[in-house]
Parts: structure tokens; C-alpha cells; sequence
């Protein structure tokens, strides 16, 4: 690499570089003299060819390049230096630091007093004459690195800070009730069309003053909270009716004016009359951190749009778009538990046990499952481990739902089934951890499940990133929503312009885009997915962060964080926590295989246990002649009870059951899906051939769709169809042909496009020699492959055939007898075609005839 001395030469000398650089700064010839950047003389400045130097003749200012630029820059000889390097494209020596540099840097880094003292003592090394200009340029670059550590991470961080401008912020001791009046209004707002936020530290009394005055004066609203678990404690607390689980939105609604439910309850009442209801959105962050649950949020915010008025309710208004807000009400208090944090630079599971086993009560924090248990046993006090799966049989989880209290547990293990709106009330929480979670309001949503905490510590672990970019996320977020906007204009662009694009009402399209636009058929265009974006943008900003840039971003929620470097994984911890999951894979494996001979009375097993039975499962029952009593007997006998809960199993039979009842399944299909990971691939080919199938028999219900989904999927299996071969280089091809015919601003992975594929065809993949390879294949458009890469041998693909159901059923392990998924099919067709109105239905039959 070039020396520095050469380059600083080279600056000086390059007459293109002197006058580029006056030019940036304003100057440009003139009568063969220029104006001055320095004063206001118009023609005073003139550069000497000889020396490649400049001079103003009426301020006197002049000098080299590198002169220009430390009197405009207000900078120093080495910034100067560096910025022209970067203007100009010249790369600049690597710093090679000392390791006494090293050590230095890092001890500065770790404490902030340190930090401005090591920079001071750099600058003032940077000023000795005596110090030579290698030397000057290692100390400036390693100044640049600790100011761009300090400032840079501990400022510029603060931009993602919560951005809003409260209308009325209100002080309070403790409870909003203390000052209620901003409800009332926030109330008074909703009933007028409006929509408000309030924001109030969790355990302020958001629910009880919002709750008791809409009862008080019967007002009609609907309260949403996230999940069952918070509408059972709101249910209990305040007496009012709910919707969750297999509880009915509608028989809820009939009951009281004040309603309480779950986020999946309230976007199924499409076609309920809200006009006269006000809605409640507790706990409104987490519908931009529960990405999972996209189809529950995205009917929340769309059943939302239909009623009077709406209220949002957070503690952490992160991530919040406050700008759909017309008013904003902030609640601070003056009471405050004081929050200890240690920041741990990594996971030891070791660590956590010496927590939770020294602490007093505590708590942890993991969506880890096999963890938890794990964990669980290791502890030397009263635990219990609550998720999803384990929560109905947990005496801990009772206590929590009914009496806001742990009763004798001194140790809580859960996943995010407990994050917001669940009160614990037990002041001798002396311990809370957060493991391998980053999501800042998750972080602080659960350390503020306890209440009345005078003091605790908060330990939190996670492994961090080496390096990372530090940007404005609503900067990103904008541009991101601003990209999907200019994605759907395209959208709908290339469906012809043609917003009446239909398939008569049958609501289905062959493949699934998986993109942040989507098709709204209440009104018939692609629409932006902005709560989506948000989510996924905020959520890839967390999880990309350095350890000390975190810290930062929890400083928005917490005052005293301390950073535990040095965090190493326990080796003897880690084989002991092989051999446990090793043990609890084959006991639920065993577990499986012992209830499989009760498959049929495992159908419905959740509502069979409760005694609240579905429609679906009474017929279910009546006609194999089961009845409940008879069951829960066997369940008794059997230990159906325990196999179920000490293997964490209830959401495997759970979904078992929705095979058989919502799916048709037989029983034998339905258990062997049910055992496997995800069954999304299955149903997207499930789907593709129910569209084929109504295509075919009905062509004239879809004569008239422009859909972009359609028009992709005509586009591919025009140009991939059976006995066509082809290779990464050829979807490429296919992504850019697909790109020219739907517009510059579109395109489809090659990833998403094989994914199609797999959805769409049987395909053969082999390795092929690219000198043979024109031999044996049909490739896509002809086209050889090999002109895109070196490698001697590559992936072939050849599209052997359609899939049809029997793939499907050999796939899935299906006895060519079991005739339950032919008859899945069927019902789903008859269900998709009951949806059309008596003129659609005309229009068919004209079809047929």
C-alpha cells in the first residue's frame, strides 16, 4: 500500500484535486480568476500552476489543498488529510495499533470517565512537533474510533429513543386514578370519531380507571388485550364478560357494554354492527412485536377501521407510529421501583441457576422450553415452569390468573405466554432475568409485571454483534413503507389498472407473494403492510446491535445499567443439558406413542377437559357414539392428564384435533401431521391444487382475474413446465424477465420462485457436468447453463410432473385408502364456492352449460 507521506505529496501536487475542492466549496473561474471561499471578492482568488497552491488577493487567505480544507472544515492537519482522501477515492494506510493502544482503547471503552481522559491525552500526543506523521495518523484514527464509540453510540443512539409530542402530560404518585380526568377524555374523544393514546407507566392503573368508567357510565366499548391469559385476569378482576379461546365474541358482546377479548376474537366480528362501540387497544406495542400472529393483527387493525372511536393504550411507546394520533396523553410517576440492570455480554446457563438459587423470589424470562425445565431442575426452591403448552396445569399460573400473587413459588420460569397485562404482586422479587431477548419494550413490559417492588435487579443476557450500524429507525422504517408504496402502485399497475379484477368472489389465488403488500378484497388493490414493516425493521435493528449500543437503547427505560463482560459458557452445565433434552425427547416420544391408541378421544381434548364444547365436536362426538363423561373417565385411567403435561403436548393435540375437525382428516393423517414441525409447504400445495381443480371446472369465474398472484403463476409455469431442466443461473433469468414485465420498481427472489416451484411440481435436483450437461437436459428458454459461474459441476433441476394428492398422501405417510384428504379437498372447494352470492352463482352455471 501506498505511505501516507506519498499521498499527502500527491494531495498537494494534483491540480484536479485543488480545483474540485474549490469548487465544492463555491469557487469557480472567473476572467481567469476566481472568487474568494474565504471573503467576498469576486475575482481576487487565483491558483499558481507551478506550486499547485492558491491565494486571495484581497482577504490575503491561501495556501495548499490541505490548507483549504482545515480553514473550511475547521479541522486539524490529519482530518484534512483523511476527508480529501475520501473525496477523492484515495485509499488511506490501515492503522496498525500498538497493543498497549489495544489495551487502552478497550479500558476506555468500558468506563466513560476513562474514555475522555485517554482522548485528551491522544490529542495532545497528536500535537507534539516531535511526533512523526505515521505516528500522528495512527493516534488521529484510533481518536476517530473511541469519538466514534462514545459519541456516536452514546448520542447519536438516543434518535430511537420514543419520538412524540404529548398533548397533556399529567404527574401522578401512583395510579392514574389519582388524575382520571385524561380518561374521560381520551374516552370522550373515541365517542367523537377520534382516535387517542395514552401513555402511563406499567402498574399505573391503566385498565381499572379505563375499565370502571366506561362501566360507570355504560358506555359501549370493547377492551382488547394480547392474549388469553391477560382477558382471563382482566375477566376475573373486574367482573366482566370475555372472549378468548373457544369463548364467543358475539354471545360476549350480548352480556354488557364492557367487553373484554383477544386480538384473534375482535377480527372475527367483520360482520358485526361496531358503529356504536368505541375500541381499547391495551398494551398497543405488542402488535408491532407478536409478528408471528400477522393474521390476527392485521384483522385487529382492519375490524378496528368500523368502530366509533379508538384508544391505545402503552407503558413502552416504542416502535408506535404517533402520527394516526390525535391527541396524546403522557402519565409520569413519581413513584418509581428502582431497577439495578447488569447487562451480560452472553449466555451462561450456569450464571442464571446461581441467580435464581441466591435470590430471594425471582423470576426468568426464556422462550426456550427445554431450557426451562432444564433450568427448573437444577433449582433448590419452589419453582414452576409456565408456557403455552404447561400453563392450565400450573398451580403457579392459577395463583397469578386469579390472585395476582405467586402464593408459596419462589421461582417463576416462563416464556413470553407472560409478558404484558398480567399483575404479580410480590414484593420479595429481589431477582428478574431476560434471556436471548432483545425486543426493549418485551424487556421492560416484564420486569414491570411485578408490583410493588421497592428495588430489584435485573440481569439480562443475550449475545450481542461485534460491530454495528447506528441509523434513525423511523428513517428506515419511512423508507421501507415508502419502497412497499411504490411496490404496490406496481402491483396494481400490472393488473392491468383493472381494480374490478375478480374470480367472481371465490377467494382464492395459487401461490402467496409473501411480501409486505397485500390484497384487500374489501376493496379490491394491493395496500401497504406499514404495521408489518414496523415491526420487521425494529425488530432487525435490535437483534443487529453491539453490546454497549444496547445499553444505550435500554438507558430509554432503565437508569443504572452495568455492562458483565467475560460471560463463558459452562462445559459441564452444557453436557448435563444435552443428556436432560436427549431425556425429554424420548420421553415425549414415548408419550406419543402411548396415546396414539387413544386418538379418538384425544379429538377436542382442551374443550373435552373443561366441558365446553364446540358445534364441530359435539358432532364429532355423536356420531362415533363418544360421550364426554366416558372420556374424561378414560383420561383419568389412563393418565392421558400427565402424559400430556409433563411432555408438553397440549398444543400438538390441540392442533391434532383442528386436523381432524376443521381439516376432515382422518385420524391416522391428522396425528402424523400434528407430529411434524410445519405443515405450511403441505397446505400451499393443498392450495395450489384446489385453485387448479376450481380453474378448471368453473374457467369462467376466472376469465377475469388480473390478480398479480395469478399473473405470476401463469408467467412461471408458462415458462417452467414438465420435462423443463433448470439452474440457479435460469431463475435469475426468470426473476429479471418477471422484473421487465411488471416494472422496474418490482421483482420475485429466485428463492421465492423455487419455492413455488416445490409448491407446484415434482422435482428431480441432481449434480450435472456443465461440458455434457446440453446433452441430457431441456433447459428453460434453451439456455445453457454455466456462462454465470467456475464450477465445473453444478445443481441441475428437471420438473418431473404436477403434484397431485397422491404426492401429498405419500408424503405425509397416507395409506392410498385413506380417502380424508380427497374429501378435505372437496369441503374446502364447497366451502369456497357457498361464498357466492345468487348472481355469481348464475354465472357459473352459464359456465358449465
Amino acid at each position: 500500500m501506498i505511505s501516507l507521506k506519498n499521498i499527502i505529496d500527491g494531495l498537494k501536487s494534483n491540480p484536479s484535486i485543488l480545483e474540485n475542492t474549490l469548487n465544492l466549496y463555491g469557487s469557480y473561474e472567473k476572467n481567469k480568476n476566481r472568487n474568494c471561499v474565504h471573503c467576498s471578492s469576486s475575482d481576487a482568488l487565483k491558483i499558481n500552476k507551478k506550486n499547485n497552491t492558491y491565494k486571495c488577493f484581497s482577504c490575503g487567505a491561501g495556501g495548499s489543498v490541505i490548507d483549504l480544507v482545515i480553514n473550511k472544515e475547521k479541522t486539524d492537519f490529519m482530518g484534512a488529510i483523511k476527508k480529501l482522501c475520501i473525496d477523492n477515492g484515495i485509499e488511506l494506510p490501515k492503522a496498525e495499533y500498538t497493543e498497549e493502544e489495544k489495551k487502552a482503547f478497550k479500558k476506555a471503552l468500558e468506563d466513560k470517565k476513562e474514555i475522555n481522559k485517554y482522548i485528551f491525552k491522544l490529542e495532545n500526543e497528536l500535537k507534539n512537533p516531535n511526533t512523526n506523521i505515521d505516528t500522528k495518523f495512527r493516534i488521529s484514527c484510533l481518536i476517530d474510533n473511541l469519538k466514534e464509540n462514545k459519541d456516536f453510540i452514546n448520542d447519536t443512539e438516543i434518535i430511537n429513543y420514543s419520538k412524540f409530542k404529548a398533548n397533556k402530560t399529567i404527574s401522578i404518585d401512583k395510579y392514574i386514578s389519582e388524575h382520571d380526568e385524561a380518561v374521560t377524555n381520551a374516552i370522550n374523544g373515541a365517542k367523537g370519531g377520534e382516535t387517542h393514546l395514552l401513555i402511563a407507566p406499567t402498574g399505573s392503573g391503566k385498565t381499572y380507571s379505563i375499565i370502571n368508567i366506561l362501566k360507570k357510565y355504560k358506555y359501549k366499548a370493547i377492551f382488547i388485550l394480547p392474549n388469553s391469559a391477560n382477558v382471563e385476569q382482566v375477566m376475573s378482576e373486574y367482573n366482566i364478560p370475555g372472549a378468548y379461546d373457544k369463548l364467543s365474541a358475539t354471545d360476549a358482546m350480548e352480556k354488557d357494554n364492557v367487553v373484554v377479548m383477544t386480538w384473534d376474537k375482535v377480527s372475527k366480528l367483520t360482520e358485526a354492527d361496531l358503529s356504536e362501540y368505541i375500541i381499547i387497544i391495551d398494551e398497543i406495542h405488542q402488535t408491532y412485536t407478536d409478528t408471528y400472529r400477522k393474521k390476527a393483527i392485521k384483522g385487529l387493525y382492519d375490524v378496528s377501521k368500523k368502530f366509533k372511536g379508538r384508544i391505545d393504550i402503552t407503558g413502552t411507546p416504542n416502535k408506535l407510529d404517533f402520527e394516526i394520533y390525535n391527541y396524546i396523553t403522557e402519565y409520569k410517576q413519581k413513584e418509581q421501583t428502582k431497577y439495578n440492570v447488569k447487562l451480560y455480554n452472553g449466555i451462561d446457563t450456569k450464571m442464571i441457576i446461581d441467580i435464581l438459587n441466591n435470590s430471594n423470589n425471582s423470576s426468568l424470562l426464556m422462550n426456550d422450553t427445554k431450557e426451562l425445565k432444564y433450568i427448573s431442575t437444577m433449582i433448590n426452591k419452589k419453582s414452576d415452569v409456565i408456557t403455552s403448552d404447561t400453563k392450565e396445569a400450573s398451580q403457579l399460573y392459577n395463583n397469578i390468573m386469579t390472585r395476582s400473587d405467586m402464593g408459596d413459588f419462589k421461582v417463576l420460569l416462563n416464556t413470553t405466554t407472560i409478558v404484558a397485562g398480567v399483575n404479580i404482586k410480590n414484593p420479595n422479587v429481589s431477582d428478574i432475568i431476560v434471556s436471548n431477548i432483545k425486543d426493549l419494550g418485551t424487556i421492560k413490559q416484564y420486569v414491570a409485571r411485578f408490583r410493588d417492588l421497592k428495588e430489584v435487579n435485573i440481569h439480562i443476557f443475550n449475545n450481542y454483534q461485534e460491530e454495528c450500524k447506528i441509523y434513525d429507525i423511523e428513517w428506515l422504517v419511512n423508507e421501507n413503507i415508502s419502497k412497499a408504496s411504490i411496490l404496490k402502485d406496481a402491483y396494481n399497475v400490472a393488473c392491468n389498472g383493472n381494480t374490478e379484477f375478480s374470480t367472481l368472489g371465490l377467494n382464492i389465488n395459487p401461490i402467496n407473494l409473501d411480501t409486505n403488500v397485500y390484497f384487500n378484497r374489501d376493496i379490491n388493490n394491493y395496500e401497504v403492510d406499514s404495521v408489518y414493516i414496523r415491526s420487521q425493521v425494529y425488530s432487525k435493528y435490535y437483534n443487529s446491535r453491539t453490546l454497549e449500543s444496547f445499553k444505550v437503547l435500554l438507558e430509554e427505560y432503565f437508569e443504572n445499567i452495568e455492562i458483565v463482560y467475560n460471560i463463558k459458557a459452562n462445559e459441564d452445565i452444557k453436557r448435563d443439558k444435552d443428556i436432560y433434552k436427549h431425556e425429554l425427547k424420548l420421553s415425549k416420544e414415548e408419550a406419543i406413542d402411548n396415546l396414539e391408541q387413544y386418538k379418538d378421544i384425544l379429538i377436542g381434548y382442551d374443550e373435552i377437559k373443561k366441558s365446553k364444547l364446540s358445534s364441530n365436536l359435539k358432532e364429532y362426538l355423536k356420531i362415533n357414539n363418544l360421550y364426554v363423561e366416558d372420556i374424561q373417565k378414560e383420561y383419568l385411567k389412563n393418565n392421558v392428564h400427565k402424559l400430556i403435561n409433563e411432555n408438553s403436548l397440549k398444543s400438538m393435540i390441540s392442533l391434532y384435533g383442528k386436523y381432524v375437525l376443521e381439516n376432515s382428516f382422518s385420524l391416522d393423517l391428522a396425528w402424523n401431521m400434528a407430529q411434524r414441525k410445519n405443515n405450511k409447504k403441505i397446505f400451499a400445495k393443498i392450495n395450489t391444487i384446489i385453485y387448479d381443480e376450481l380453474k378448471q371446472e368453473y374457467p369462467n369465474a376466472f376469465s377475469n382475474d388480473y390478480s398479480l398472484e395469478v399473473r405470476i403463476y401463469n408467467l412461471i409455469t408458462h415458462y417452467l413446465y414438465e420435462g423443463v431442466s433448470y439452474t440457479q443461473e435460469h431463475l435469475e433469468d426468470l426473476s429479471e424477465a418477471l422484473r421487465i414485465a411488471f416494472g422496474d420498481n418490482w421483482s420475485l427472489s429466485t428463492k421465492k420462485i423455487s419455492a413455488v416451484l416445490n409448491q407446484i411440481y415434482n422435482i428431480d435436483r441432481v449434480k450435472i457436468n456443465l461440458s455434457v450437461s446440453d446433452k441430457n437436459y431441456n433447459f428453460y428458454k434453451n439456455i445453457l447453463p454455466g456462462s454465470e459461474t467456475n464450477e465445473k459441476r453444478i445443481n441441475a433441476y428437471t420438473i418431473k410432473s404436477r403434484i397431485d394428492i397422491s404426492d401429498i398422501k405419500k408424503e405425509l405417510g397416507a395409506t392410498s385408502s385413506d380417502m380424508s384428504l380427497e374429501y378435505s379437498i372437496q369441503k374446502r372447494k364447497a366451502k369456497i364456492l357457498s361464498q357466492l352470492d345468487s348472481n355469481h352463482k348464475e354465472i357459473l352455471l352459464e359456465g358449465i352449460f
